[in-house]
C-alpha cells in the first residue's frame, strides 16, 4: 500500500532529521526562550521537505521544498497571515 511505504519513509526520515534539528535549533530556541511549538514545527518542516524530496520521482515536490529556502538562508518560516491561499503571505524570522 502506498500509505504503509509513505509511513515507512517518513520513519526513516525522521532518524536523521529529528537529532540534526535538536543541535541545529538549540542555540536559538535558548536564546529566544521559544516555545515547543517551535521546535516541533522545524522538525515537521525539515521532514516534510525531505520526504518530498525522497518522493520526486513519483511526485513533484511543493509547499514544504519551497519553505526549504528560508530555511537555507538562516530563517524560519513561522506562519501565515491573511487567507491561506491564495491571498495572504508567509511570516519569516
Amino acid at each position: 500500500m502506498i500509505g504503509e511505504s509513505h509511513a515507512t519513509i517518513v520513519r526513516e526520515v525522521k532518524k536523521f532529521t529529528e537529532p540534526l534539528v535538536e543541535r541545529k535549533i538549540a542555540d536559538v530556541v535558548r536564546e529566544h526562550n521559544l516555545p515547543k511549538i517551535f521546535a516541533d514545527q522545524v522538525r515537521f518542516d525539515i521532514a516534510g521537505i525531505c520526504v518530498e524530496s525522497e518522493c520526486a520521482d513519483v511526485y513533484p515536490p511543493s509547499f514544504f521544498m519551497s519553505n526549504g529556502y528560508w530555511y537555507v538562508n538562516g530563517h524560519f518560516p513561522c506562519g501565515w497571515r491573511g487567507d491561506f491561499p491564495p491571498q495572504g503571505q508567509l511570516v519569516i524570522y
